[in-house]
C-alpha cells in the first residue's frame, strides 16, 4: 500500500496524506548522520516504527 501510494491492486485503501505521513523521515539530521556509519543502514531513515528507504 505504501509503495503504491495508498493503493493495493488498484483499490485505494489509504489517502495520499496518510502515505506521506508514514513515509516521511522522522529522524533529526544528527540522528540520521549516525545511521550512515552503520553498515547496511545506508540510505534508510526511521519514522513511526518503520524503516524507510530514502536514498538508493
Amino acid at each position: 500500500m505504501l509503495l503504491g501510494g495508498g493503493s493495493l491492486n488498484g483499490v485505494r485503501v489509504m489517502n495520499q496524506a496518510t502515505v506521506d505521513y508514514f513515509t516521511d523521515g522522522g529522524l533529526t539530521p544528527d540522528q540520521q548522520k549516525s545511521y550512515r556509519a552503520w553498515v547496511g543502514l545506508e540510505g534508510f531513515t526511521y519514522s513511526h516504527l518503520m524503516r524507510i528507504l530514502k536514498e538508493i
